[in-house]
This record gives C-alpha cells, structure tokens and sequence, in this order.
C-alpha cells in the first residue's frame, strides 16, 4: 500500500501543477467500504486522516477501533432515518440531495452537524442518486429556509474507459459551483467540489476537484 499511496500522491502533485494549484488543496478521501479495520489503519500510518464509507453501520463499528482524529466522510445514500446515528460522528456528508434530509439535519444540533455536500446529478441517469441540474436552483431555496449551510458539490461521473472523456462532465460541475459562489450568500459558501475517483481523479483535479474519492488504487480490488 506504501507504493500505490506514493503514487497516488505523487500524481496528484502533477496534476496540481498542470493545473496551477497547491497540493494541499486537494484532500483525498480513501473509500475504505468492506475494507478491514487492519488495512485502514495501515492507510493511517502512512499518513492519510480523511476516510470514506457507505454504510452507516459499518462505519460507527469502525470508528471504535481506529484513532479518534480519523476525518471520516459519509458519501453512502443518506437515509433520512439514520441521520441521527452519524450526526456528531462524521465530518462531512457528500449525498445531501432530498428535502427529508434537510429536515432532518434541522433537528440535528449544530455542533453536531457535519459539512455538507450537494450531491447533484449532473449526468442525469436514472440508476444515480442526486438532485437534477435543473432542479438545484429550486433545492438551494430549500436549504435558505433552513439554517444549514451548503458547503459543496459532489457529482458521481459516468463510467468511461478514457478518463479525458469526463473532462467536460468535471468542468460543468466546476462551472456550477462557480455559478453558486457567484451568489454570495453566506450560507451558500460551496467551497468543497467532490469529484474524481481511481480512474480519473487526475482530469478532475485539473477540473477544479478539491476532495477526490479514491479506493481500488489505493487498497486494492475488495
């Protein structure tokens, strides 16, 4: 795992540059779902602190055993039910993309809350989850009648054998974040844009990703 976490970073560095960004501001988040407690804290020693998993259970079972300066992100299907289990628990959600999660999230206290993404489905396919682009205009009112704060985007790309195929899907992604921080509303910082995984995180880096979502690379097929 050393080797593969050396090259990852080392990847990312370049795409950085070809991109005119700092290193640091990129976070890459390991997707550790179904992975052991063993190998997470193998990942841990060489230094990575942000850890993404799906499933709520598994990740509160986790969090136990490993170090409590963990940063753990929730990038799972959110259901409004258990909302309560990982308030308090992880530190940013990535699917935020149903008004029954708002409410829920309302009630939650606020130092308790975690950041949160919307999860936007820019691709429009039916077997992904998210708000539909032309429906997030109407979901950012939504969230001004509460007093949440929308932190960032996060977009699932269509599966590509070339990862310069995605290029225009990160820059739309990109563009919309942009278009949000145009707004200026305090509560509509969108400073976060989660995008890119294993296959093409370096297109997205250079696309405007600040958190890339990186598992078979890093631990392995499961």
């Amino acid at each position: 795992m050393k080797k593969q976490y050396e090259e990852i970073c080392k990847r990312i560095d370049q795409a950085c540059v070809s991109a005119d960004r700092a290193f640091q501001d990129v976070t890459l988040v390991a997707v550790s779902k179904k992975q052991s407690v063993e190998r997470i804290k193998k990942a841990y020693d060489l230094g990575i602190r942000n850890f993404g998993e799906n499933y709520v259970q598994e990740l509160l079972v986790k969090k136990e055993q490993l170090p409590k300066d963990i940063r753990w992100h929730f990038i799972g299907d959110t259901q409004s039910r258990k909302i309560p289990k990982i308030a308090g628990t992880v530190y940013m959600v990535h699917s935020l993309d149903r008004e029954s999660q708002l409410e829920k999230w309302v009630s939650i206290e606020k130092e308790k809350r975690p950041l949160l993404l919307l999860q936007v489905n820019l691709s429009k396919e039916e077997t992904k989850s998210g708000v539909m682009p032309d429906e997030v205009e109407a979901f950012l009112q939504k969230i001004l009648q509460t007093d949440l704060v929308l932190n960032g985007l996060m977009v699932f790309p269509p599966n590509a054998k070339d990862a310069q195929e995605n290029r225009a899907f990160f820059s739309q992604a990109k563009a919309l974040q942009t278009r949000i921080q145009m707004l200026q509303h305090p509560r509509l910082p969108c400073v976060a844009l989660s995008q890119g995984v294993s296959n093409d995180f370096e297109v997205a880096i250079e696309e405007g990703a600040t958190h890339v979502r990186l598992g078979t690379i890093l631990f392995g097929e499961r």
